[in-house]
């Protein structure tokens, strides 16, 4: 379609930046997929003692981890799920006590990386 006299040389300049970015961007996160794969690939012990918790898969599991390696220390055990708003949703009735999916997601960008 580009090559065609139809389409405006300013339009056919900007779909070329366009596609260029897009390139960039794919080339990025190629870069990025692989340095995750090769981070989890060293810690797969402690990724798969945090797919413990209910609801966390290792997708999820590898954002809780790069959220807490700031080295954060919290006053008991209970603050750090919710730092990371690591809370399994919990369905009560009775004598009954089932815990489902994550309610929350972590920080924006750690959250976009879990979101279902």
């Amino acid at each position: 379609m580009l090559a065609c006299d139809i389409v405006p040389a300013e339009l056919k300049l900007h779909v070329q930046d366009r596609q260029a970015l897009w390139r960039e961007a794919a080339e990025r996160v190629r870069t990025l997929n692989l340095r995750l794969g090769e981070d989890a690939r060293k810690r797969r012990a402690l990724i798969k003692r945090v797919e413990t918790v209910p609801g966390v898969d290792p997708i999820v599991a590898l954002a809780v981890l790069a959220v807490f390696a700031e080295g954060i220390f919290f006053p008991s055990a209970k603050h750090p799920a919710s730092y990371g708003w690591l809370v399994p949703s919990t369905f009560q009735s009775g004598e009954r006590d089932a815990h489902g999916h994550i309610t929350a997601r972590l920080d924006r960008a750690a959250g976009d990386a879990v979101a279902r």
